[in-house]
């Protein structure tokens, strides 16, 4: 079920021209408290079809951290300064070169989580290998302040989603109708 969904997902991706909805929903996201408290931000590098979140570091009073997949398949993490400190990595995602300053998990104010699909529940359909589940289990029994968010296009948030035991949920979402308003997932 889940791989029907990523397919379902990926057809309206191809077929989906961001022009502008992704710099919308980015300067909505700018003015929550939520981002305006938060200090250390997790963000990911968008793969093409997922909301361009890199609009977020034009904010600069900010520390921006990358994951990196490490050879045992799990993310780290690094504060990235600059885009120039970016490298096409795993996937042909960028990620942050070696001379970039590992930072600890428990540091992170908030994560910008990518996925294919996600529910009003907080349920979040990923690409399938789980790097960001297990990822977020650790965040999370390390760092219980830290909130997670995800940016997404209407077509991405689903009435259900199946789910596995090791399936991360997400605090809240944010869409293209509700702009004004952050959905918080149950």
């Amino acid at each position: 079920m889940k791989n029907k969904i990523r397919r379902l997902i990926k057809e309206k991706i191809n077929n989906f021209s961001d022009t502008k909805e992704s710099w919308l929903l980015c300067q909505a996201f700018l003015k929550t408290a939520i981002w305006q408290k938060a200090q250390n931000i997790m963000i990911y590098a968008p793969l093409p079809g997922e909301v361009n979140v890199s609009y977020l570091l034009l904010d600069q009073t900010k520390n921006f951290i990358f994951p990196k997949i490490k050879n045992n398949n799990e993310l780290e993490i690094y504060l990235v300064k600059d885009k120039k400190e970016l490298k096409i990595g795993c996937f042909g995602v960028l990620e942050p070169r070696e001379q970039c300053f590992k930072i600890s998990k428990k540091e992170l104010d908030l994560i910008i989580v990518p996925g294919l699909a996600f529910s009003k529940k907080g349920d979040r359909l990923g690409r399938g290998k789980a790097y960001y589940d297990q990822f977020l289990k650790t965040v999370r029994c390390q760092n219980k302040k830290v909130v997670t968010v995800s940016l997404i296009f209407d077509f991405q948030l689903l009435a259900n989603i199946p789910t596995e035991q090791h399936d991360q949920e997400i605090d809240l979402v944010l869409t293209q109708k509700n702009l004004d308003k952050m959905i918080l997932c149950d």
